[in-house]
C-alpha cells in the first residue's frame, strides 16, 4: 500500500522526509523493550525503517475504509461493554493522573479492566461523554474497596 510519512526521519535515512510517498504492508507491531509504541515497516526506493503509526498517512482508498469499518465495530462492542455494566470505574492516582478504566458487571465479582494506558483512557472517557454514560471516579488505592 501507498503511504506518505508524516515525520521527518532523515537523521537515519536521507530517503525518509516528511511527505515522502513510500510502501507498507501496515502490519502494526510492537517492538521489544517498546510496548508502548506502535510501529509499521516503510518502503522508500529499496530502504525499509520502522515508523511510528501515527508518522504514517495511509493512502490506500480500501484500507482506510477497512479501519474506518474496524473502528465502527469496535465503538459498537464498547458501546455493548459500558451499556451492560452495573458501573464504569475510572480509576486516578493521588495526582490525578489516570490508571484505568474498570467495568462491574452483574456476573462477575471482580472488575474487569477495559484500558489502562493514558491515551486509551481517555478515548474511553470521551467516548463515555459523548453516549451520557455515567463514569464514577476513584483513587486507584481504593479501587478493590468497592
Amino acid at each position: 500500500m501507498k503511504v506518505k510519512l508524516l515525520t521527518d526521519l532523515t537523521s537515519y535515512n536521507p530517503k525518509f522526509t516528511r511527505d515522502a510517498v513510500g510502501e507498507s504492508n501496515m502490519h502494526e507491531y510492537q517492538r521489544e523493550g517498546q510496548p508502548w509504541r506502535t510501529y509499521v515497516n516503510v518502503r522508500i526506493e529499496g530502504d525499509m525503517l520502522p515508523v511510528g503509526v501515527d508518522g504514517v498517512e495511509c493512502l490506500d482508498n480500501d484500507y482506510i475504509r477497512m479501519k474506518a469499518l474496524q473502528k465502527k465495530i469496535e465503538e459498537k462492542e464498547l458501546l455493548r461493554q459500558l451499556k451492560e455494566a452495573e458501573k464504569v470505574i475510572h480509576a486516578v492516582g493521588p495526582a490525578g493522573g489516570n490508571k484505568g478504566i474498570y467495568l462491574k458487571t452483574p456476573w462477575d465479582s471482580s472488575l474487569e479492566k477495559l484500558a489502562s494506558d493514558n491515551q486509551e483512557c481517555c478515548s474511553i472517557l470521551s467516548f463515555c461523554e459523548k453516549k451520557k454514560i455515567k463514569v464514577t471516579e476513584v483513587l486507584h488505592s481504593e479501587l478493590y474497596k468497592l
